[in-house]
This record gives C-alpha cells, sequence and structure tokens, in this order.
C-alpha cells in the first residue's frame, strides 16, 4: 500500500505554541495558502481513497487535497492527534514542565506517562498502528493520502521506517508537509520496542 501522508497546515496555536491535541486548531493565512499548495503538488496523483483526522485544522486542509480527486474521503477520530487531555490548550513551555513533574510523580517515562484526562504515548502507537493494519487489509494494492498531524506522523515513522520511539519523537514535521512512504507484508510487523 503506498501511503502519502500529510500534516495539517500551520494554525493561529502552532504560531503561539499551544498544544492542541483534540483542539479544532484553525488555520492561518499562511496554513490556508499551504494546504492550497499541497492541494495542488497532489492534484495528479492517481489515488484510492482520502482519510483525513476529523478535527477542524486537517479537514480544512484535506478539503483543499479531495477538491481535485473523485475519490471517498473517509474523516476518523483514530487519526486525531494525541490527546492531552488536561494539558490541551496550554503553552508548550508551561507543558513541558508540567510533563516532567506528572512523570516523576508517577513514576513513568515519557512513552507511558499518561496525562489526565489524555492518552499515553504507547496508547497513540496501538491506535495507529490499529488504524494502519485494517486500512492495510482494505488497500493492500492502492494508494491513500492520509491528512493528520505531527505527532500521527511521528508514529507511523517509528512503525514503518524503523525509528525507534526516541528517534521518531526527535522529528519535527512542517505543516503541509508530504511524507511518502510504502506498507507491505514485511514491514506491518507489530512494532519493537523502545
Amino acid at each position: 500500500m503506498k501511503l502519502i501522508i500529510v500534516r495539517h497546515g500551520e494554525t493561529e496555536e502552532n504560531i503561539n505554541k499551544i498544544v492542541q491535541g483534540h483542539m479544532p486548531g484553525k488555520l492561518t493565512e499562511e496554513g490556508k495558502s499551504q494546504a492550497s499548495k499541497v492541494g495542488l503538488a497532489l492534484k495528479d496523483e492517481k489515488i484510492d481513497a482520502i482519510f483525513s483526522s476529523d478535527l477542524k485544522r486537517t479537514k480544512d486542509t484535506c478539503k483543499e487535497i479531495a477538491k481535485y480527486h473523485k475519490v471517498p474521503v473517509h474523516y476518523t477520530k483514530r487519526l486525531r492527534e494525541r490527546n492531552m487531555g488536561i494539558y490541551t490548550g496550554k503553552p508548550g513551555t508551561e507543558v513541558h514542565d508540567l510533563y516532567e513533574e506528572g512523570m516523576k510523580i508517577t513514576g513513568t517515562d515519557s512513552f507511558t506517562f499518561k496525562p489526565e484526562g489524555g492518552e499515553s504515548a504507547l496508547e497513540v502507537r496501538e491506535r495507529v498502528e490499529k488504524f494502519f493494519k485494517n486500512l492495510y487489509k482494505r488497500y493492500k494494492n492502492k494508494t491513500v493520502i492520509i491528512v493528520t498531524h505531527g505527532g500521527i506522523i511521528r508514529t507511523v515513522m517509528h512503525l514503518y521506517k524503523n525509528l525507534s520511539l526516541e528517534e521518531a519523537r526527535d522529528m519535527q514535521p512542517e505543516n503541509a508537509s508530504i511524507l511518502r512512504i510504502e506498507i507491505n507484508d514485511k514491514n506491518l510487523k507489530t512494532y519493537k520496542s523502545k
């Protein structure tokens, strides 16, 4: 299965370094321009389906891509960014400090720590792996566009590009960036541990 994975365009929250998690997110003028450009860049691709996170920032980006393709578009919660629970909407620097404090209190590491009301990085990995395994069963010899978030792209890189969780965590996909990967029987294996 060939995947064309796109991160949503720039949001006001990105500019203000706010942890968005499951917030809708609002594209800036630059983000709208990025979405339009990525749509044009992908307009001649022969694709079989489009899947997108159901959050506003990804849906708005997806619409700019989908207008050039007469294929099914599926919006799903399974492609949402990590749920950051009580940290959602807070400045990134504040969340970093709260996260460190939370790990100390709970005795967990950065992959197993779960913010109150949110999900851990390992839970995200499980969600993403399950989604792509099911997608592969349905679109094994097809090409699919995925419109999603930076955290989900990092998880995909961990699962299917043989990066450790630490290596993937340090990646920073640009807004409206395009990543092309293939999933096949060989790399569709159960993930490796940290």
